[in-house]
């Protein structure tokens, strides 16, 4: 595990990353202009931990299976749970604007809670994706989407831009 992260961290420092989880976009990055670059990586048995230089980090409790795609990206194949965490875009990181989603797998489904500010959700959704996590390296250093970028909906897209459920 360690020599996939630390090849994927050569590969990614100066490049932008997207998260994607269970198949769909996390966060706010897809709407958000400013560059999200990978800052640190760091590797236990049973968790992963990556941060961004906007703030964000993703953690990834006992991934298996670990590859680097052929466009760089890094892919997790399976893992229990994995929580991106950012403060609101353009306020200040501190903890009232501090969002989380969090995505357990389970069999056949996933759960998804979202906290925060920004469209608390508490939903189980269908999975049936190839890759539990990855992260792309699809945006240039100057936040443009590139022609390489996949094009998945987000999960803003699947719960509805006025969704508003709260999670317990």
């Amino acid at each position: 595990m360690e020599d996939v992260l630390a090849n994927w961290v050569t590969v990614t420092a100066r490049r932008h990353c997207d998260v994607f989880i269970a198949g769909r976009m996390s966060g706010e990055s897809y709407w958000h202009s400013a560059a999200q670059r990978l800052v640190d990586c760091r590797a236990s048995k049973d968790l992963i931990v990556i941060r961004f230089s906007t703030g964000e980090a993703l953690a990834i409790a006992k991934p298996t299976d670990l590859s680097i795609g052929p466009l760089h990206d890094l892919r997790i194949t399976d893992a229990t749970e994995a929580v991106f965490s950012w403060y609101v875009y353009g306020r200040p990181h501190e903890p009232q604007h501090l969002c989380e989603e969090i995505i357990r797998k389970h069999e056949g489904f996933f759960s998804f809670v979202r906290t925060g500010p920004k469209f608390p959700t508490n939903i189980n959704l269908p999975y049936s994706g190839e890759h539990f996590v990855r992260v792309t390296s699809g945006r240039s250093a100057l936040g443009k989407r590139s022609a390489t970028a996949p094009s998945i909906p987000s999960w803003k897209d699947i719960l509805g831009a006025n969704s508003h459920r709260k999670a317990p």
